[in-house]
């Protein structure tokens, strides 16, 4: 009897000391592992910010012809407007149908339909 106690007892020793030990190696593990990946996911973003910034840049530099060639068309569009009057002439129509419309209105003329566009 006292041989089968020693037995359980040894039995639930070497049990017991396996798990504390596994345990211990886990935690260390865990620790271990927790600061090699955190450092690995701050290296992995700083690449990948490194990619976004030049893939942006390359965008931008391919881009960027075909935006000034856009600006420059629609300034000079705006310039030849105004070279030929169109705008001028535009304002002053607004402005007049705006003046008509406000006299007609103080006495009491009929409405009529506005043909105001803006721009």
């Amino acid at each position: 009897m006292i041989s089968m106690n020693v037995l359980v007892l040894a039995l639930t020793t070497a049990l017991l000391s396996s798990v504390m030990t596994w345990c211990v190696a886990y935690l260390l593990y865990r620790a271990r592992m927790r600061a090699q990946i955190t450092q690995l996911r701050l290296e992995l973003a700083e690449e990948l910010e490194e990619r976004v910034r030049r893939g942006a840049l390359a965008a931008g530099e391919e881009l960027l012809p075909e935006f000034r060639r856009e600006v420059t068309e629609g300034f000079r569009e705006a310039m030849r407007g105004v070279a030929r009057g169109d705008m001028a002439k535009e304002m002053a129509r607004t402005g007049a149908e705006i003046v008509g419309g406000s006299l007609d209105t103080l006495f009491g003329a009929a409405k009529k339909r506005s043909t105001f566009r803006p721009w």
